[in-house]
C-alpha cells in the first residue's frame, strides 16, 4: 500500500454563466508514503505546511482555500480518497481565539464534527447522530452525508412530509403536480429555488435534494440547510393555500358538510377528510388514478395489532367469509376491501361528476344542478355512515375486544 499526500490550492474566480462560482486547482505539492498497513490499525503520519505558500483569503469574487488530499491505494482494490480542508494562516498574523486556525484543530472524524456542530449552532438544526435535523409543521427534514459509488462523497437533504395528494412530480429538477391552478401556484414559490438547485426526487410526501461535498465545512452545509429548509417551507405554504382541484370542486361543499359531521379537518388540495377519535385515526379521502379518474376511500387506523387471520385484499366478488366484529355494515357500496396489520380500507366508486357544460340551459341548467347536489349530498351521507361504522371496528379493535382482551 501507498499513500500519496499532494497540497491543492483552489483559486476562486466568477463565471458569467448563470452567476455561478466555480473553483480551480492545481497541486503544488506531493509526497508518498510506504506505511505497513494492518487492518484497523491506524497510519500515523504528518506533513509541514510547504514554505511561501498564501494564505487562505476571500474577497468579493477572489480568493485561495487549501486543501490536504490523502489517496490510499492497495494492490488491485479502488483507490479512495479523503479531503480535509486546512486554513492556512499567515506567520504574523495574530492566532484566532482558540490559539488555533479551525481546521487544524481537528481533522478527519473531528474535523467534521466540528463543522457540523458549527452548523447546527448556525442554523437551529439539532445534531442527531452526525446529521442535522429539523421538525416543523409535521415535516422532518434531514441533512446528511453520504459516500460511496458512484456518486462520491454528498450531501443529501431529505424532507418527509404529512401527505397531501396532489400528484406532485418532477419536471427537469423542478416541482410540478397534477392540477393546472396547482401547479401554476407551485411552480411560482418553488421554480427560483428548484432552477439553480434542481432536485433528485419528489413526491406528495418526500422531497430530495443532493450535491457532491465531502461536509468538512461548516459554510456548505449551512447553504444547504437553509436552501432546503426554504424550499420545503415554500411547498407547505402552497400546499396548504391550495383550493380544491378543478375536476372536483363542485364536490368541496359536500366534503366540508362531511368533515363537520365526523368531526375532522377538510383539506381542500387533496379533497381528503381527516380525523382522529378515541385516538383512532380515519380518513375519507379522493384517490386519482391512471387517466385522472378518482375513487373515495374510506380508512381506519388500529392501536393495536389487527389478528392475521383478517389480513388481504377482497371486492365484492367475494367477500371474505371471515370478519373483523362491525365490518360487514360498512361494505354496502364498497368495490374493494384491504385489510392490513394497522390498518382498514375500504374503497367506493367516485362521487357524481359536475354537470357537463352546455347541459341544459338558464332553468334546465339549474335544474340539472340542484339534481346533481341531492345526488351527491345522499352519497356523501352514505358514506359518513359506513366510514362511522368503520370507526367503530376501529375503535372495538383498539380497545381490546373479543381476541384482544
Amino acid at each position: 500500500m501507498h499513500v500519496s499526500i499532494p497540497w491543492w490550492p483552489e483559486q476562486h474566480t466568477q463565471i458569467r454563466v448563470a452567476g455561478e462560482r466555480a473553483w480551480s486547482s492545481d497541486p503544488i505539492y506531493s509526497t508518498t508514503l510506504h506505511p505497513t498497513a494492518v487492518d484497523g490499525v491506524p497510519v500515523p503520519f504528518s506533513v509541514l505546511v510547504p514554505s511561501g505558500i498564501i494564505p487562505s483569503f476571500s474577497v468579493y469574487d477572489l480568493g485561495m482555500r487549501w486543501q490536504l488530499r490523502v489517496t490510499f491505494r492497495a494492490g488491485t482494490a479502488l483507490h479512495h480518497t479523503v479531503t480535509v480542508p486546512l486554513d492556512v494562516l499567515s506567520a504574523e498574523a495574530p492566532p484566532p481565539a482558540s490559539g488555533l486556525a479551525p481546521s487544524l484543530a481537528l481533522l478527519g472524524t473531528g474535523r467534521r464534527h466540528q463543522a457540523w456542530a458549527r452548523a447546527a449552532e448556525q442554523t437551529g438544526f439539532a445534531l442527531e447522530h452526525g446529521a442535522l435535523v429539523r421538525r416543523f409543521q409535521g415535516c422532518t427534514l434531514t441533512i446528511a452525508h453520504e459516500s460511496g459509488p458512484p456518486h462520491g462523497h454528498r450531501l443529501v437533504a431529505d424532507a418527509r412530509m404529512e401527505e397531501v395528494d396532489i400528484g406532485v412530480y418532477m419536471e427537469g429538477g423542478r416541482l410540478r403536480c397534477r392540477d393546472p391552478e396547482h401547479a401554476r401556484r407551485l411552480a411560482e414559490a418553488t421554480d427560483v429555488l428548484t432552477e439553480r438547485h434542481p432536485l433528485a426526487s419528489a413526491d406528495d410526501r418526500h422531497l430530495r435534494y443532493t450535491v457532491a461535498d465531502g461536509g468538512m465545512r461548516a459554510e456548505a452545509l449551512v447553504a444547504v440547510a437553509r436552501w432546503s429548509e426554504a424550499l420545503v417551507t415554500a411547498v407547505l405554504e402552497v400546499r396548504a393555500q391550495l383550493p380544491a382541484p378543478a375536476s372536483v370542486a363542485h364536490l368541496a361543499p359536500a366534503f366540508e358538510r362531511a368533515a363537520a359531521m365526523l368531526g375532522g379537518i377538510f383539506v381542500p388540495a387533496g379533497m381528503d377528510v381527516w380525523g382522529r377519535r378515541d385516538d383512532v385515526p380515519f380518513s375519507l379521502e379522493t384517490r386519482w388514478q391512471a387517466g385522472g379518474q378518482c375513487c373515495t376511500v374510506l380508512t381506519v387506523g388500529s392501536l393495536l395489532p389487527i389478528d392475521g387471520r383478517y389480513h388481504g385484499r377482497a371486492t365484492t366478488e367475494a367477500w371474505p367469509a371471515e370478519l373483523p366484529a362491525g365490518l360487514g355494515e360498512a361494505l354496502d357500496g364498497a368495490e374493494a376491501l384491504e385489510i392490513g396489520p394497522y390498518r382498514i380500507e375500504l374503497v367506493f366508486p367516485p362521487l357524481p361528476a359536475a354537470s357537463s357544460e352546455g347541459e341544459g340551459e338558464d332553468e334546465g341548467e339549474a335544474t340539472m344542478d340542484a339534481r346533481t347536489d341531492v345526488r351527491t349530498d345522499a352519497r356523501m351521507n352514505a358514506l359518513v355512515e359506513r366510514l362511522e361504522a368503520l370507526i367503530a371496528v376501529g375503535r372495538r379493535l383498539s380497545l381490546r375486544d373479543g381476541v384482544y382482551r
